[in-house]
């Protein structure tokens, strides 16, 4: 028996069923045949549309629809069914994601990001209180407070932005007030400000 005879065979059902009993299951066969081409559907709009992931939460639920109204029509065919989307599954989000790279809103993202990261890493993130962007060496002087532990690295806020630092000396805790004292190779080194008057010369 070939492979077209056996599909047949399993959705034929048993010999001898009546004809209103086959209708329920032929239309669970057609539901299921729409969830899939609902799936398909809703992973294409995923690639080529912003959504937020929404089109690939739909496109998840059609096709889990789909493996249950198969079982419904028949156990055999669901189980081919759920089959086909584990072997077929990774390779369609392996391709969709080097499609979406190649596509106008991929590059457009990626460019964006890429822009960002370098802009972040150039300028630390910061801008003077006249507006214009800072480069880290001209952060030294300036003062926040800790925004995590940094044992001796953490994270510090320094009017408004969040910048990687690594503390002069011990453990400084959270909340605590810093002064950057030194950004040489970009990475800039944060003193705590001690309880009392401030040394003129530092300020």
């Amino acid at each position: 028996m070939s492979c077209m005879e056996l599909v047949i065979a399993v959705t034929a059902g048993p010999a001898g069923g009546t004809g209103s009993a086959s209708e329920p299951s032929v239309a669970f066969l057609l539901a299921s045949f729409a969830l899939i081409a609902g799936a398909v559907l809703f992973f294409t709009l995923e690639i080529f549309v912003p959504s937020g992931g929404l089109f690939g939460a739909l496109c998840a639920t059609c096709s889990i629809g789909s493996v249950i109204v198969m079982f419904l029509h028949n156990p055999i065919l669901g189980v081919i069914l759920m089959t086909l989307y584990v072997v077929v599954g990774p390779f369609a989000i392996y391709w969709g994601i080097k499609i979406w790279e190649n596509s106008p809103v991929g590059r457009k993202l990626i460019l964006d990001a890429e822009l960002d990261s370098a802009s972040a890493e150039t300028t630390g993130g910061l801008e003077s209180p006249s507006g214009i962007q800072a480069t880290r060496s001209d952060l030294i002087g300036r003062e926040g407070i800790a925004d995590s532990q940094l044992r001796p690295v953490g994270f510090v806020q320094i009017d408004g932005a969040r910048l990687d630092a690594i503390a002069e000396g011990d453990l400084i805790e959270v909340g605590a007030r810093v002064r950057i004292v030194d950004a040489s190779d970009n990475q800039l080194k944060v003193r705590l400000i001690e309880d009392g008057p401030e040394d003129p010369k530092n300020c």
